[in-house]
């Protein structure tokens, strides 16, 4: 069974950019886990948060690939906000 993750983050003006970069190489080093099958990061142009996507083969796939890139659904002292989270699973 498929599963998908959206996280929206909601960085401060000042680390946006830094940010992205935190972003960009967890989802390359998500990319090259067993079972990952596809990660994106999108910028929301109304408000500039930052929206990333990822599907795995499995909830098993979707945690070690969080493990292998050291990532975290935690809310990081760089975003003005609680992130929000979807965890969705393909019907």
């Amino acid at each position: 069974m498929n599963v998908g993750l959206v996280a929206i983050h909601y960085p401060h003006d000042a680390h946006r950019n830094e940010l992205i970069d935190v972003f960009k190489r967890a989802a390359e080093a998500m990319r090259q886990t067993p079972g990952c099958l596809g990660t994106e990061i999108w910028v929301n142009v109304a408000d500039g948060s930052i929206v990333t996507t990822g599907r795995w083969a499995s909830d098993e796939a979707l945690d070690a690939s969080f493990a292998a890139a050291g990532a975290s659904i935690a809310q990081d002292e760089r975003e003005s906000r609680p992130r929000d989270i979807l965890k969705l699973v393909a019907l």
